[in-house]
C-alpha cells in the first residue's frame, strides 16, 4: 500500500511546514479556547483560511470544498495551548 503522506523531507516541504507553522502561530493561536485541545487546525497555504476540525477527514474536505486547489497544512492542536503543535504535515 502507498503512503498519501511524504516521508522525504524536501526544501520545499520544509518552507511549506514553516509557512503553516508561521500562520498558525499568527492568527490561529491566539484564537484558540480550552475546548480546542486535540483538534486539528487546517490552513490552507494559498489563502490563508484556516478551520478547526474534530477530525482531519471532515476539516479537509470542508477545506477543500472552500479552495478546491489548496494546499493543506495540517496539526493537532496541542493540550496545553502555549505548547506548538506537534506532527505537523502538508496534504494536497
Amino acid at each position: 500500500m502507498v503512503s498519501r503522506f511524504h516521508t522525504t523531507m524536501t526544501p520545499e516541504r520544509q518552507q511549506l511546514l514553516a509557512s503553516g507553522q508561521r500562520i498558525y502561530e499568527e492568527q490561529v493561536a491566539p484564537r484558540l479556547k480550552p475546548r480546542h485541545s486535540g483538534w486539528h487546525a487546517l490552513i490552507d497555504l494559498n489563502s490563508c483560511d484556516y478551520l478547526l476540525a474534530s477530525r482531519i477527514r471532515y476539516g479537509v474536505r470542508r477545506m477543500k470544498l472552500r479552495h478546491p486547489d489548496a494546499i493543506i497544512w495540517v496539526a493537532r492542536i496541542p493540550l496545553e495551548l502555549d505548547q506548538p503543535p506537534a506532527q505537523c504535515r502538508i496534504l494536497r
